[in-house]
């Protein structure tokens, strides 16, 4: 191409080449002829990048003095064929096609090699030759007809325009060139596509959108001037959007802002009438200042609009801020962020996944917006792969937000991911690390954010670090505010508990609070076999191994992995292991030293418990022997039947049992029993040990053993009042004419009335120096006769629930009427 060489001869550039994209889409490179082995193989690559192609066609020109600076990170093209970092770069369009879009590409080692008289000097050649190109086959004569004119009241018409700027326009246009219809199309950059936004003679055509490549008006923006086409029939590429295709004349021109972007065409019609354009005479002047009145107010109206939506997304930064001021869960601030921006930004949706190293999962806010099923899914699979952790390490590295080229990655396509046309990535940084990375997913073409919703998506985003590195910081110190609480509880807690499966309970239920992990358990060790006494939480099953493992080494055995944790600290009582305590979850953690020192103190706490436990138990042991020692003495003296204090002691148990006492009471019931007939040691020889039956006065003083004998252990103060009872009321009689009180019925103890029912048994089943042993029956003849008399009735009826299983009989019996009890 002749253009090229002059270029090259007329700039000094290294190297230059054009690239054009034709209707089909695809793209050509043109490189001037001869050999330019230092530049070719850079220009060539840079002609190629989608990017580059991108910024290129956007603006009227575009000079970078340092690509390598620049480019970072902004497209893919490989610098490294030049020992030469620095390379300056001049990118000028160039539209030699209705249907058809390019730029020349100018390439240069040294970084002053493009100074402004040189970008002038390009800029003049390649706009002449876009001209000549174009225009000159295509001026095959003027608009024939009158004149036409425009006034300075239309052009102020137009300027003072406000809502009605564009019918305005049409009306104008039509009326003044006398043509048949009139167009405004409003060029959109970000769809690459053309708006009909008003029609003289055809409204229904408002909102018609017409691609790249689709109509004259393309002509109009390619050139940047008007055109004039006497028969738009015959021309490819023009559209008859309402009317069947048929002879006219066209006549466009581009409304160029003034600070030169393209905003749109203004576009007349005319048909032929006896072979003749009735277009009047002087159009193109009459159109192109009318475009520029257009131009101006349209860019006044864009410039206003422009200054709206930046005063609209500060106030969307505000309120976003604000409210983001106010919550406290990183989830909801994300969550949050991510509603806010995604209307904004133009995506169909947004997503977030969780950075953990070189992985990334979906486990924050669920996605938002229109997006295709399982594609997040598939997109999380992909960035597992090697390809997609390659990629996602270039995401890191950049650390800003970026765009991922899909379509020219063949890698998304077998990954599923085909339906993908714009990817833009905004990572979310915490304390000098990534992690977490918005996504906004477009399946549409076209879609890509301007620079003011760029910046405001960054701002946006670090508002978002902020309030997350508050709300980490609040959460922090909240966490650290239960975790004092929470050791202060179990301080006090412990110490106020004496129950070894208590202490163990409520320690692994606060550990659990504490550390955050699953559940815990507790487990006495007896022999070869684990038995469990205290569970918390979830708790997974306890390894054997590491359990044993913990025993075996007499210290703590931590296990850490991706299937769960496990922690197990060995319980020793008197240098032996009888317990391990622990703690465990099913995930991927680690459990903290913090919390092995705690579940190493509340096992030393455990530990003391049981030994403390074991000193107790010691210790009823042997009261609970000595008393049987002193019941077993006092049966002695009083001439009792052998075995008396025990087989009461026996009955009394399970028939305490029977009517569900608790172990206190029954402990106390057996108490009872062993003393029962201790004051009988203050009663005269004479007396206690007499054969035959007692005197009025014998009788007396006998009864007064039940009083002397809570004297004697009143003096106790580890007595229980429960033993007292029985040993003071044990012959009161249901019907009040018992002793020492004449109480009656409920009246008297229920310990009490239950060591009186088997009292009475063991009394009339054993020998006594007056009488012969009663059989089994008679006695429970003889029970259910004194039943609501002398004894409690529904005491007999639990008694007799389990007596049958009594095998006591008597080798005969001798019927009194009521055996002698003392």
């Amino acid at each position: 191409m002749r253009l090229l060489l002059d270029l090259l001869a007329a700039t000094g550039a290294g190297g230059a080449g054009f690239a054009e994209r034709g209707a089909d889409g695809a793209w050509a490179v043109t490189l001037p002829p001869g050999r330019l082995p230092d530049g070719e193989r850079v220009v060539r690559r840079a002609l190629l990048d989608p990017a580059l192609r991108r910024r290129a066609l956007a603006r009227e020109q575009v000079y970078v003095p340092d690509a390598h600076a620049d480019g970072r990170g902004a497209w893919a093209v490989d610098w490294s064929g030049s020992a030469d970092d620095a390379h300056a770069l001049l990118l000028l369009p160039l539209h030699l096609q209705a249907n058809a879009a390019g730029f020349v590409l100018l390439w240069s080692a040294r970084t002053d090699a493009f100074p402004e008289s040189a970008r002038a000097e390009a800029t003049r050649r390649v706009q002449a030759f876009q001209r000549a190109h174009l225009q000159g086959a295509e001026r095959e004569g003027a608009p024939e007809g009158p004149e036409a004119t425009l006034t300075v009241e239309d052009l102020m018409h137009v300027l003072s325009s406000d809502g009605e700027l564009f019918e305005r326009c049409v009306a104008l246009a039509r009326a003044r060139v006398r043509a048949d219809s009139a167009v405004l199309s409003v060029y959109h950059p970000a769809e690459d596509a053309l708006e009909v936004k008003a029609s003289a003679q055809h409204p229904e055509l408002v909102g018609r959108w017409l691609p790249r490549g689709q109509g004259l008006a393309w002509r109009v923006l390619a050139t940047r001037d008007a055109v004039y086409v006497p028969d738009a029939s015959r021309v490819a590429g023009s559209v008859f959007l309402n009317t069947p295709r048929s002879p006219c004349a066209y006549l466009g021109v581009p409304l160029i802002s003034p600070d030169g972007q393209a905003l749109g065409v203004l576009s007349v019609y005319a048909e032929h009438r006896e072979g003749r354009v009735l277009l009047a005479g002087g159009a193109r002047s009459v159109l192109e200042a009318l475009g520029r009145a257009v131009s101006v107010a349209l860019g006044r109206q864009l410039a206003l609009e422009a200054a709206r939506q930046e005063a609209q997304r500060a106030r969307q930064l505000a309120e976003l801020s604000l409210r983001l001021e106010v919550l406290h869960d990183p989830a909801r601030i994300n969550a949050e962020a991510m509603a806010r921006l995604l209307p904004l930004s133009g995506f169909d949706a947004v997503a977030y996944t969780r950075v953990h190293g070189e992985d990334v999962r979906a486990d924050g806010p669920p996605a938002l917006g229109d997006l295709p099923e399982g594609h997040l899914e598939r997109a999380e699979a992909y960035l597992r792969t090697p390809e997609g952790r390659a990629a996602l390490r270039v995401l890191l590295h950049r650390g800003r937000p970026s765009y991922l080229d899909v379509r020219a990655d063949r890698r998304l396509r077998r990954a599923g991911l085909q339906a993908l046309r714009t990817v833009l990535v905004v990572p979310l940084g915490l304390r000098g690390r990534v992690v977490g990375l918005w996504w906004f997913l477009a399946f549409r073409e076209g879609v890509w954010v301007d620079a003011d919703t760029w910046n405001l998506i960054e701002a946006a985003a670090r508002r978002v670090e902020h309030a997350t590195e508050r709300a980490v910081q609040r959460e922090a110190l909240q966490a650290e505010s239960r975790r004092v609480a929470l050791l202060s509880d179990l301080t006090s807690g412990l110490e106020a508990l004496q129950d070894p499966a208590a202490i163990a309970q409520r320690g692994l239920e606060v550990l659990i609070e504490y550390s955050g992990l699953a559940g815990g358990e507790y487990c006495e060790v007896r022999e070869k076999q684990v038995v469990t006494r205290a569970l918390a939480g979830v708790a997974a099953p306890l390894d054997a191994e590491v359990m044993w493992r913990a025993v075996r080494a007499a210290r703590t055995v931590q296990v850490d992995g991706a299937q769960g944790a496990l922690m197990a600290t060995p319980v020793f009582l008197h240098g032996e292991a009888r317990g391990v305590l622990a703690l465990s979850d099913t995930g991927a953690c680690t459990v903290s030293a913090d919390v092995r020192a705690l579940l190493e103190a509340v096992a030393r706490r455990l530990e003391r418990a049981m030994e403390r436990s074991a000193h107790i138990r010691e210790l009823e042991e042997r009261r609970e022997g000595a008393l049987r020692t002193l019941g077993k003495m006092l049966e002695m003296r009083n001439n009792e039947t052998q075995g008396h204090t025990e087989r009461v002691t026996k009955l009394a148990v399970r028939l305490g049992i029977t009517l569900n006492l608790p172990d206190a009471q029954l402990q106390h019931l057996r108490w009872g029993a062993y003393l029962h007939d201790i004051g009988k040691i203050g009663i005269p020889d004479a007396v206690l040990l007499k054969p035959g039956h007692l005197t009025e006065a014998e009788r007396t003083l006998m009864n007064q053993h039940v009083l002397i004998g809570e004297r004697i252990l009143r003096e106790q103060a580890s007595v229980p009042s429960e033993v007292l009872e029985i040993v003071r009321h044990h012959h009161e009689r249901w019907d009040g004419r018992g002793y020492p009180n004449g109480l009656a019925g409920e009246a008297i103890p229920l310990l009490a009335r239950i060591f009186a029912v088997v009292d009475v048994y063991d009394a009339l089943t054993s020998e006594r120096p007056y009488k012969q042993p009663w059989s089994h029956e008679e006695a429970m003849a003889e029970l259910a006769r004194m039943a609501g008399g002398t004894l409690d009735p529904q005491v007999v009826a639990a008694f007799a629930r389990f007596a049958p299983g009594l095998d006591r009989r008597a080798k005969s019996a001798v019927a009194v009427a009521e055996p002698d009890l003392y």
